[in-house]
């Protein structure tokens, strides 16, 4: 018992050189396990729903894990979470410690068919049966392999998993039954290494004596076996407002399993290099429930002093609209991997690279005469004046003067001649005596001929008329 709780104790210290960015992984294995001396192991940060619409909550946290199973190989990878003891890994490298019970691979279900390596398994497991071994990674001194640490209070963190199986009868289908973590042999009690002790995957057999305990505790560990491929990424688009500074990437979300997975999760990236190894932009939005298909857009915004990267790379409540800043006269890469209720992703699919513009657009402007545009037609001859307000830029996106402007006023008439290059004046007529409205469009480009627009509308009124009589005869 001394080394059991030596362990816990300094495992506080242990498991922390163990980076949260190492233990990062998609995961369709959902839900959490209960261990005697451990407490709770949650298999995913994100969550999901059992046979009956219960919630199976989500681990939660700021980092992005999770326990797959490869439902062509039946092989388990990824890290599920203890609160005690750091992280626990799925996939541990070997060598593997040889028992009477538990075979000497890593954990792996055997999946109908002949293409696992766990179907070589002495014993004749039946069809989703997992075998094989986890391993803690605290006992290390850093990562998950290498020299363990000599305060690890003699446990080697292996964890044994001994003919779980998998209910395929309810969707997503269940895990049952136990693990061990302690001596390699658990029925060495002399040495009472038994830092995890029995663990239960599932509250039906959660008792300490395995009886049902779902209605004090209702957890248990699930995956959906129904949904075996994976996501598609499709139709990404691009469009570009430059006037705006604003940049939309665009995809759709297409799931083919029978019946289609909901998209629960995506991951976006933005960079300028192809490699994407200092991305720009890198986020991830989860806590989704997207049918399929369904269509996705971010957009960016080309800034002439841009924010500091977006980096981003744990889950974030909602999808913003605008995640970060571009630089001008620059080359872009973008991709995104989405990914289904299941936990299966559609591995990264790039867009096509685009390049922002040379230098700022203009940013057209003016303003009229009269007091919020509203102009009182006492004189018909009065003309307008508009004065022009506008805003160029050159290649170091320092102001220049602008090249050229057109005014659009409203009423048919438009000047781009040598009269109107800059401020501008106009005479409005018309045949009746109602109060009208002018939209006056101004438009203005610069030497490279980038060209914006801008307009407000200009309200004409007449002055009160004098009220028309006729004469008529007294008698």
């Amino acid at each position: 018992m001394f080394k059991k709780i030596l362990f816990l104790i300094l495992i506080v210290s242990v498991f922390c050189t163990f980076g949260a960015g190492e233990a990062k992984a998609s995961g369709n294995v959902f839900g959490w396990a209960w261990s005697e001396n451990i407490g709770w192991i949650s298999f995913n940060n994100l969550g999901t729903t059992d046979h009956n619409g219960d919630a199976v909550p989500a681990g939660g946290g700021s980092v992005d894990y999770g326990v797959n199973i490869d439902l062509a190989t039946g092989a388990l990878s990824g890290y599920a979470w203890s609160e005690n003891i750091g992280w626990i890994r799925f996939d541990p490298e070997g060598s593997y410690p040889t028992t009477s019970t538990v075979p000497p691979h890593s954990a792996c279900v055997n999946l109908p068919g002949k293409e696992q390596y766990c179907d070589n398994d002495t014993g004749n497991h039946p069809d989703y049966t997992v075998t094989g071994w986890a391993r803690a990674c605290s006992v290390f001194d850093s990562g998950c392999s290498g020299t363990l640490n000599a305060n690890a209070g003699g446990w080697d963190g292996w964890i044994e998993l001994h003919n779980i199986s998998i209910d395929t009868s309810v969707s997503p289908a269940e895990f049952h039954y136990w693990v061990w973590g302690g001596s390699d042999d658990i029925l060495d009690t002399e040495n009472n290494k038994a830092v995890i002790g029995w663990g239960t995957f599932n509250c039906i057999e959660g008792g300490a004596a395995g009886e049902n305990i779902c209605g004090a505790s209702n957890y248990k560990v699930v995956i959906n076996l129904s949904v075996k491929e994976k996501p598609l990424v499709t139709d990404k688009t691009f469009n570009a407002d430059y006037c705006s500074g604003n940049i939309t990437l665009g995809w759709t979300y297409v799931d083919n399993n029978t019946p289609s997975s909901n998209e629960t999760k995506f991951q976006f990236q933005i960079a300028d290099n192809s490699d994407f190894t200092s991305p720009k932009v890198d986020v991830t939005y989860c806590d989704l429930n997207y049918n399929s298909p369904h269509t996705t857009q971010q957009t960016v915004h080309v800034a002439i002093s841009p924010a500091a990267p977006l980096l981003s790379t744990h889950c974030t409540d909602g999808t913003p609209s605008t995640v970060s800043d571009l630089s001008y006269n620059t080359t872009y890469y973008w991709r995104v991997k989405v990914y289904n209720s299941a936990g299966l992703d559609s591995d990264w699919s790039e867009g096509a690279s685009f390049k922002t513009p040379l230098h700022h657009y203009p940013i057209p402007d003016f303003a009229s005469n009269w007091p919020n545009n509203t102009f009182t037609w006492e004189n018909k001859s009065a003309p307008i004046s508009f004065a022009d307000a506008s805003v160029c830029y050159d290649i170091d996106n320092l102001n220049t003067p602008c090249n050229k402007w057109t005014w659009d006023f409203g009423d048919d008439t438009i000047c781009n001649d040598s009269t109107c290059q800059g401020d501008a004046s106009h005479t409005y007529t018309t045949t009746d005596n109602a109060t009208k409205t002018f939209p006056v469009v101004l438009t203005v480009c610069d030497a490279d001929n980038f060209c914006c627009s801008y307009d407000e509308n200009m309200i004409v009124k007449n002055p009160k008329n004098i009220p028309e009589y006729h004469e008529i005869s007294p008698f």
